[in-house]
């Protein structure tokens, strides 16, 4: 994981450059997905905090990490979130139908 977080401060440092607001949502997401994969949640929750608010990749994986540091309720308010969402589109494609059963829990 140590490649992948270099690769998302190089990022980092380019978004930060460029100012550009959904560039910065993106490394965001990228740095929470690898916090999240890292094991780090309570990085990962922040970094997924401040990604694009309709990116429901993103929101899912803020839910996972949730759940993994016993924020249970808004997990379950996030998937619930997530499987209402209505959107074309692969990535969620990839997380609704794991929403939706989380949901439910």
């Amino acid at each position: 994981m140590d490649l992948a977080a270099d690769k998302v401060n190089e990022f980092q440092k380019l978004a930060d450059a460029s100012q550009v607001p959904t560039v910065m949502n993106s490394v965001h997401a990228l740095a929470g997905l690898v916090a999240y994969w890292s094991k780090d949640y309570e990085k990962a929750i922040g970094d997924l905090k401040l990604a694009d608010p309709e990116d429901q990749y993103a929101r899912y994986y803020l839910a996972l990490a949730d759940g993994m540091v016993g924020k249970n309720q808004e997990a379950r308010d996030l998937y619930a979130g997530i499987a209402k969402y209505n959107h074309n589109g692969l990535m969620y494609a990839l997380v609704r139908p794991s929403a939706a059963a989380k949901s439910k829990a």
